[in-house]
């Protein structure tokens, strides 16, 4: 083994390697994006698991010196093409170029919103993005408050941890869950997974997740809706959240927000909105008609599309 390179530290971070290794890397994505727009080449080019593995290593040379631009190109050739033409999409929306590469720039920056003084501008562009979706949603900005997620199931979670909170009498996440509260949340057979998960991790259990049958549209039914909530009710149950859906992940069918937020008002319930596929539709005039009621809901999660 040979003796440790005494200026590798600035070579790291030297600027004009970094310039030039910069202008190979944008080269090869732009190369790769003018070849999967020409059609080249299959949208996903398949591998077994096991295969793939193979293929991916976890072997390190202590010496270093690998070609980053090689790998690079190793990673295109064989990921799932989302600009390609013939992709029809899996949830996943195809990045625009200019989105890949201000997300460089937060990489290369690496300041965190934890504390202002770790990011004091990507701090104030969220509160500021919060403010701005709020209205658009319908809130009243200089009330409204939330916080940008890695995506849907970690809005829902969230989300879900302050129905809990508001729910119960007491602090349930200083003092845990105290008496024999039967606590549940409701929502319906076309909701995303990760409600019935963030159900399980807050501790409700997934058994305690009531689920409404949905009607041809594949929307909840309001008469069943409200059917289940009474007989909650009857068995002493309490619960904490009705989920609704605007944009399921199966169909992109979106609940009557309308007429269950009514609902969720006349019995004093918290109303969540899982807008991961369809929240989007605030920041559009002509779509945002379609989430009539999100307005009235106490929390809503979005994913907008990376534009």
């Amino acid at each position: 083994m040979s003796a440790p390179d005494p200026d590798c530290f600035q070579k790291a971070y030297d600027p004009e390697r970094f310039r030039a290794l910069g202008h190979e890397l944008v080269d090869a994505l732009a190369g790769h994006l003018a070849s999967v727009q020409r059609r080249q080449g299959p949208v996903l080019p398949w591998a077994e698991p096991e295969a793939a593995q193979e293929r991916w290593p976890a072997e390190f040379s202590a010496e270093g010196g690998a070609d980053p631009v090689a790998l690079v190109r190793a990673v295109l050739e064989q990921s799932h093409h989302l600009q390609h033409p013939r992709y029809v999409g899996h949830q996943c929306s195809a990045p625009l170029p200019l989105a890949a590469a201000l997300g460089a720039v937060a990489d290369l920056l690496n300041n965190g919103t934890a504390i202002y003084e770790m990011g004091p501008v990507s701090t104030v562009m969220e509160q500021s993005l919060v403010r701005w979706l709020a209205g658009r949603a319908g809130f009243d900005p200089d009330w409204a408050g939330g916080v940008f997620t890695h995506g849907g199931s970690a809005g829902n979670l969230t989300a879900l941890l302050a129905a809990r909170q508001a729910s119960v009498p007491y602090d349930v996440w200083e003092e845990g869950y105290q008496g024999h509260l039967d606590l549940c949340l409701v929502t319906s057979d076309q909701a995303h997974y990760s409600v019935r998960r963030a159900a399980q991790i807050l501790g409700l259990g997934g058994r305690n997740v009531i689920v409404v049958p949905t009607d041809e549209r594949f929307r909840m039914r309001l008469d069943l809706l409200a059917s289940a909530l009474d007989e909650a009710a009857r068995a002493g149950r309490q619960v904490i959240a009705v989920v609704a859906s605007a944009g399921s992940t199966a169909t992109g069918a979106i609940d009557d927000l309308e007429a269950i937020a009514e609902i969720c008002w006349a019995r004093s319930l918290w109303l969540h909105v899982d807008g991961a596929h369809s929240g989007a539709f605030v920041v559009s005039d002509r779509l945002r008609p379609a989430l009539k009621g999100l307005e009235r809901a106490r929390a809503w999660s979005s994913m907008p599309t990376r534009c």
